[in-house]
């Protein structure tokens, strides 16, 4: 029940929130702008949709090499921090040299 309320109620503020904000001309003349880009896009989707499949494969393509690149930097970061650290361990365990007082 409680579930239903919270939805209703997100729901309603969005409606309020989005009829709030098309008040202002320059953001009704921006929405109508992107809806009419969405059908354009949708249009071309529903004309050609091999074309349409083949871009969608080669931006998911794009995006597995990026993400194995950003993957290989990723490692490469931890693989210097590991040596920095392990660098500073291995100094550390020495005694630090002692200053004596000149007298």
């Amino acid at each position: 029940m409680a579930n239903r309320k919270l939805m209703t109620r997100m729901l309603i503020g969005a409606v309020v929130g989005g009829l709030t904000a098309l008040s202002d001309s320059s953001v009704r003349a921006y929405a109508k702008d992107k809806l009419n880009q969405v059908k354009l896009g949708a249009t071309i989707c529903m004309r050609e949709p091999s074309a349409s499949i083949g871009l969608a494969r080669q931006a998911f393509r794009d995006f597995a090499d990026n993400v194995d690149k950003q993957a290989g930097n990723v490692m490469n970061a931890v693989e210097q921090i590991e040596g920095t650290v392990a660098s500073i361990t291995s100094s550390g365990r020495q005694e630090p040299p002692r200053i004596e007082a000149v007298k």
